[in-house]
């Protein structure tokens, strides 16, 4: 079974072996997915879900994402794992008769069994409950046993970011730190009402937004991230300065771009530092970090 750390670093190897030596994208993950859904135009998530879509870690259902619909455990867990890597070989697992006494046969069971071997799930007792809409207090705690397992503490020291959350009584001792530590990395706002809301099932669209935080802060959600000095719609390409090399990646006619949470024309990003993802050998999303 390999390490997350080593999964992160051969994930990194291979983007900087790409680019020094080809110094042209391949495409770096299996099966991809990029599409433009119908019903995400001006959600909060929209630049998050296209790219999980643009990485094949989502896919939707058609031509729509359904933003608002809670995500239940197993698909959350699915996310995780293909984020983090792991997808093939949560594929090789097909039936499951160990630690949880629910999974057998499930369409997630592979991905359920590779979560638990990474530390990322518990379940309760010997049951996962697969089905069920996974609360927010679940999910910042898959969140940082999947991406930072070292780093949450379980003191009461970090907890006292809570203490803005009027509902902070309702989060469960065991999610506390987890908690705590979303809302110092800016993962989790909570509502204008300052409410945390442990228990309240999350929508899709929270699920996305959360882990494409995460996954970018940690680099596995992107295939580069550079200065892009020009975009060319005669060649097809853009421009870009990575890690202090020049480079010219071929542009997707269908590419997004987005400025923070805001969608723009790709020209427009000439001189943004950018995240840059490439599906079948062109660049299909451009996002920077900056409005």
């Amino acid at each position: 079974m390999k390490s997350l750390d080593a999964a992160k670093k051969a994930l990194i190897s291979a983007i900087v072996f790409t680019f020094l030596w080809m110094c042209v994208p391949t495409e770096t993950h299996a099966n991809a997915f990029f599409r433009k859904f119908s019903d995400i135009d001006g959600n909060f998530a929209e630049s998050e879900i296209v790219m999980l879509s643009a990485r094949g870690i989502i896919a939707g259902e058609g031509a729509k994402f359904f933003p608002a619909k809670s995500v239940t455990r197993a698909e959350f867990v699915k996310m995780l794992v293909t984020a983090l890597g792991y997808e093939e070989e949560a594929g090789d697992v097909r039936y499951y008769s160990g630690v949880f006494s629910d999974i057998d046969g499930h369409w997630a069971a592979g991905y359920i069994t590779e979560a638990w071997e990474l530390g990322i799930v518990k379940g309760e007792g010997n049951r996962f409950y697969p089905d069920r809409s996974i609360n927010r207090a679940e999910m910042v705690a898959m969140l940082f046993r999947a991406f930072e397992p070292r780093t949450v503490g379980y003191g009461w020291e970090n907890r006292q970011v809570l203490k803005k959350f009027v509902d902070r009584a309702s989060i469960p001792s065991w999610a506390a730190p987890y908690a705590a530590h979303a809302v110092e990395e800016g993962l989790v706002k909570g509502t204008p009402e300052g409410r945390f809301e442990p228990l309240r099932p999350a929508t899709r669209a929270e699920a996305a937004k959360v882990l494409t935080a995460m996954a970018a802060k940690k680099g596995y959600i992107y295939d580069f991230y550079g200065l892009i000095t020009a975009v060319d719609d005669k060649a097809g390409e853009i421009r870009i300065i990575i890690d202090g090399n020049p480079a010219s990646l071929p542009l997707s006619p269908e590419a997004a771009a987005y400025k923070g949470e805001k969608k723009t024309d790709v020209k427009a990003m000439s001189g943004n530092g950018a995240y840059i993802i490439v599906d079948n050998g062109r660049v299909v999303l451009i996002k920077s970090l900056e409005e």
